[in-house]
């Protein structure tokens, strides 16, 4: 056989390819070299062991394929035997056996024995998918080595990892399970100050699973707005403020919602905010119309899939732009109101005698608006069951509205994330 030669690793890493362990359980922040140290460690005992069989699997049939490739730039072209591009699958020259596989199926994770199994981000897994591949292990007291980003505190592979966190090692290799922590500043290769940034523009919450791997209760919000921020309350227009707006129009069961946002004083006021239902487009034109010129706003802000009642205000005086609502930049748009709330950048009504229903609604979405992690791992941002979203969505239009026309010159400044991925200071 040829000689295998790994790129470098660092001594965690390094600590993890060479355990004794049969099963390894890593929870890690994004890029903490998790999933490369798993590959190595499987990639050398394939090498070492001959006629062996493993398994590779991810979450989807695309990270699946980026790691057959990573496998054969690893392995040298000598030592490769045999390769099938459609079935992801490697022989090498010492008759092992390598197979890339997705999660997405449970049905398919039953096979043959297995030597070894890596799973890749595994808390977006189907549970089904482990407890379906689980048994391959057992004819050969296969080892496997799980990695994740956490995803919550309520998952199977928090439950794994914290069961191997409290093992006592009583050297029988059957049983034997270790938990690795590594957060993203353990990788060398990850400047300090990116990491700080990141705490610094992230949501408190986000940030601790993203970056310090720590597993988050996924309990309620995305947002987790200070005591603080709920002190404000309702004002009429002043001569000297300034104003912007965000909507968010009914679709189906939902309502038209609008947040008017002071942004000449720090922190940004919620000054009004409304719901209509049931109305027709017209009379909510009027009514939209109607308060923002009465708070003679700078802009409002809706997404682009409302372009119709856009051109209509318009055309009634009022400026209002677009917002290109997409998967990516509606993360971006509420992760720049749960920032804002967060870090006492928002002051929003608390009480009001005669308006207290809509601040309790407005409460009620902010409190309960909760992403939602499908199967395949992908987030959809959206309401808990049984609550609407229009005001989260015109609040944090709102937001987005103010940054575009806050005072600039400042001494005081808001960071947030922008589409682009650059952010601004005002």
């Amino acid at each position: 056989m040829p000689t295998l030669r790994i790129p470098k690793v660092w001594d965690y890493q390094r600590e993890l390819i060479y355990a004794k362990t049969r099963f390894c359980y890593i929870a890690g922040g994004r890029r903490s070299g998790k999933s490369l140290a798993s590959m190595f460690r499987q990639c050398l005992f394939a090498w070492e062991s001959p006629n062996t069989n493993h398994w590779t699997i991810d979450q989807t049939h695309g990270e699946v394929s980026k790691w057959f490739r990573y496998a054969l730039m690893l392995l040298p072209r000598d030592g490769v035997r045999k390769t099938d591009k459609t079935e992801k699958r490697i022989e090498l020259a010492n008759g092992s056996v390598w197979n890339f596989r997705s999660a997405e199926d449970p049905t398919k994770m039953r096979g043959s024995g297995l030597h070894s199994v890596v799973g890749h981000e595994v808390a977006y897994w189907p549970k089904e998918s482990w407890t379906s591949l689980r048994p391959a292990l057992s004819d050969y007291l296969g080892w496997a080595v799980l990695n994740s980003t956490p995803r919550g505190a309520k998952n199977w592979f928090t439950e794994e990892w914290n069961y191997a966190n409290g093992w006592q090692d009583d050297g029988t290799w059957a049983s034997s399970r270790r938990a690795f922590h590594w957060p993203t500043a353990i990788n060398p290769t990850i400047l300090p100050v990116e990491v700080e940034d990141a705490r610094r523009t992230l949501p408190d919450a986000t940030f601790r699973q993203e970056y310090l791997g720590e597993f988050v209760s996924d309990s309620g919000s995305l947002f987790h707005f200070p005591a603080s921020a709920w002190a404000g309350r309702f004002e009429l227009p002043q001569p000297n403020g300034r104003y912007v707006a965000g909507y968010d129009l009914a679709k189906k069961r939902d309502y038209t919602a609008w947040i008017i946002l002071r942004v000449d004083t720090l922190p940004w006021r919620v000054v009004d905010c409304g719901r209509m239902q049931q109305i027709d487009y017209s009379s909510q034109l009027g009514v939209l119309a109607s308060k923002f010129k009465q708070y003679k706003i700078l802009v409002g802000l809706s997404d682009q899939y409302q372009e119709m009642v856009t051109e209509q205000l318009l055309e009634r005086g009022v400026d209002v732009q677009t917002y290109p609502l997409s998967a990516t930049s509606r993360a971006t748009l509420l992760m720049n109101l749960a920032v804002a709330g967060e870090q006492n950048q928002l002051l929003i009504p608390g009480k009001d005698t005669q308006r207290q229903q809509e601040i309790d609604v407005l409460r009620s979405e902010v409190e309960n608006f909760t992403p939602n992690v499908s199967r395949m791992g992908t987030v959809r941002y959206e309401a808990a069951h049984g609550h609407h979203d229009d005001y989260v969505f015109a609040l944090a239009m709102a937001v987005e509205a103010g940054k575009r026309h806050a005072p600039l010159g400042s001494r005081e400044s808001f960071a947030y994330l922008s589409v682009g991925g650059r952010g601004r200071r005002f």
